[in-house]
């Protein structure tokens, strides 16, 4: 790895690149992955990781605000994205073949130098989707990538023992930061997997001595799914979900048919992770308490920061974090820097509460509060009872606009089996409504969909669930 990540240094210097000059990265997930990164941390360079799915259009936003001086990507994406190659001020250095880079190797290049920079200079430039459509830099340091990972890796007692089977995207935060990047600093074996495939996670697990996983919920749930003996993840002495909300459903049901605790953790890119719960005693629904030197408070709606004493629950209003973690600022986002970062913290835009053990809970997203004749409905809240109806696999909540009330509920359903009796399934969930929740929360409709839109990080998009509704 050391060897590959020199000659590639090599070549950064050869290419004239300065210290502080920004490399894009679209990378295959080959041997290359860990060694081009390392090359360009060492080199003092920030990273710009590329979504290697992204259109043309939006590759072009992400290169126009991080302006990086090269582009090394794999050859698909270097031949589909031709148009930029030629209208962009950067270089672009297509990804040798695994032979091609072999054959560097032989040229026995000099020990992989590291140029001093400052703790606050940018690791990496992560990109966040905005409302306005431009994407938001989110600079992360040195300082922030160290702390985080050091402190996580104390909790989750990361080691060079483990071995992960990376089957997530490298270009987040948690494929890069936490799978890449954690193993890098923990020097485990990592066995990466070109895609997911549930299958195919199931048998490597046993045949490769895996013993650490990292995924987002819809991959436990794809795992569930399957016709697999309840010993199949015995192997596995720690599994991490993130990215998307866990529901304490899908966490209860994987402990029970695998005999395995997922430890849920909650955090933005912008943050880096915050809380996490604890590996020795999980439990579900809940994120867990915040990492040491890690501030975490909810701001109730009497605008005062409430944190998780364990002496009681907290009121419900946004989580906000402060800690060494988090990014000192958007890039390129002066308005969004005033609206996020406010008396000293960050404020997530997420709605959370403490629970009388001091461990957080997420309720959703403020923007998905429905808002039902002037009261707030959280969708979590209405989802969670609702998916414990027998025969159901999922509901998503979300918002109608109505003429008079100005929003109604309406829900999303995905029936556990297929060609299941949609009709007494609705009978069963509107039962159930009525007996757990008020009247003006209750879902109005249901639509049956075969699936629940979602993003490529496993997020719901609401907003393209209406057009799955049949």
């Amino acid at each position: 790895m050391l060897a590959r990540a020199a000659s590639w240094s090599a070549r950064l210097c050869e290419a004239g690149l300065a210290p502080g000059d920004p490399v894009a990265l679209a990378l295959s997930r080959g041997p290359d992955l860990g060694a081009v990164h390392l090359a360009a941390l060492a080199g003092a360079h920030p990273i710009v990781p590329l979504n290697t799915s992204m259109a043309t259009p939006e590759v072009s936003a992400v290169l126009e605000a991080a302006r990086p001086r090269l582009v090394i990507a794999m050859p698909a994406f270097f031949a589909r994205h031709e148009s930029l190659r030629s209208a962009s001020l950067a270089t672009w250095w297509t990804e040798p073949s695994s032979a091609d880079a072999a054959d560097t190797l032989q040229q026995q290049p000099k020990p992989l130098e590291v140029v001093p920079c400052s703790d606050g200079a940018p690791a990496i430039l992560l990109f966040t989707s905005g409302t306005t459509g431009v994407p938001k830099s989110v600079p992360l340091s040195h300082a922030n990538l160290r702390a985080n990972l050091t402190t996580l890796g104390e909790l989750w007692q990361r080691s060079s023992e483990d071995r992960l089977l990376h089957i997530l995207p490298a270009h987040h935060f948690h494929g890069l930061v936490l799978g890449v990047y954690g193993s890098l600093l923990a020097a485990n074996t990592v066995f990466v997997m070109q895609s997911f495939d549930a299958a195919a996670t199931l048998a490597a697990i046993p045949a490769f001595g895996i013993n650490l996983l990292m995924g987002v919920p819809t991959i436990y749930a794809r795992l569930l799914e399957q016709d697999a003996a309840p010993d199949a993840l015995a192997g596995l002495r720690l599994a991490i979900s993130g990215s998307a909300p866990l529901p304490a459903s899908l966490w209860q049901a994987f402990h029970r048919r695998f005999g395995v605790a997922l430890v849920n953790r909650y955090g933005l890119t912008e943050t880096g992770i915050v809380t996490s719960t604890r590996p020795e005693a999980p439990r579900a629904g809940t994120v867990g308490t915040p990492l040491p030197g890690t501030e975490v408070f909810v701001c109730g709606l009497d605008g005062h920061y409430h944190g998780g004493s364990g002496s009681g629950e907290s009121p419900r209003g946004e989580i906000c974090v402060r800690g060494p973690s988090v990014t000192a600022g958007y890039g390129n986002a002066p308005q969004a820097n005033a609206q996020s970062f406010r008396n000293g913290f960050f404020h997530t835009g997420d709605l959370g509460r403490f629970d009388e053990y001091g461990e957080l809970w997420v309720d959703g997203r403020i923007k998905e509060l429905i808002i039902v004749g002037g009261s707030n409905v959280i969708p979590g809240e209405v989802e969670a009872p609702l998916s414990q109806v027998e025969g159901v696999a999922e509901v998503v909540v979300t918002g109608s606009a109505h003429g008079d009330l100005g929003e109604i509920v309406v829900a999303y359903v995905v029936a556990a089996m297929p060609g299941a009796d949609t009709a007494a399934l609705e009978k069963m969930l509107r039962a159930q409504a009525d007996a757990s929740l008020a009247p003006y929360k209750r879902p109005r409709t249901y639509f049956f969909v075969d699936a629940i839109a979602r993003n490529a990080m496993g997020k719901v998009d609401r907003k393209r669930l209406s057009s799955a509704a049949t």
